[in-house]
């Protein structure tokens, strides 16, 4: 094993037990164009759904200059493993209570390769 499957397993392993009681699931929501319709002279867009789970936490108030990062928004750690696409602005965060978020931005924690360890991601809630 290689240090980057070190560490995935070590945050597989702390998103179920030591942080089990903060992790929280969540669907990945990706719309797409879908199919062109002739008669309409649109594409109907498609949602690929994506399920996850993640570890949710708001933003320190040195980080929150209310233009870039604004005081309702949330930080989201993800394992990379858990999630078989990556997070792109403007995919859609739900969680089981309905609360929807927007994905502002991701940014994947390498781990000396070119497959991320975790996703960082930017979520604000939908309005």
């Amino acid at each position: 094993m290689g240090l980057r499957s070190d560490i995935q397993t070590a945050v597989a392993e702390a998103f179920t037990s030591s942080l089990s009681d903060v992790v929280v699931s969540f669907t990945l929501v990706k719309t797409t164009d879908g199919a062109y319709n002739v008669t309409n002279d649109n594409r109907t867009p498609v949602e690929i759904k994506y399920t996850s789970k993640g570890v949710f936490s708001s933003f320190t108030a040195s980080k929150i200059d209310g233009i870039n990062i604004k005081s309702e928004d949330e930080s989201v750690v993800v394992n990379a493993v858990d999630l078989s696409v990556a997070p792109e602005l403007d995919d859609v965060v739900l969680l089981s209570s309905g609360t929807e978020y927007i994905v502002i931005n991701c940014i994947p924690v390498m781990g000396g390769g070119s497959i991320p360890i975790i996703y960082s991601m930017q979520v604000r809630k939908s309005i």
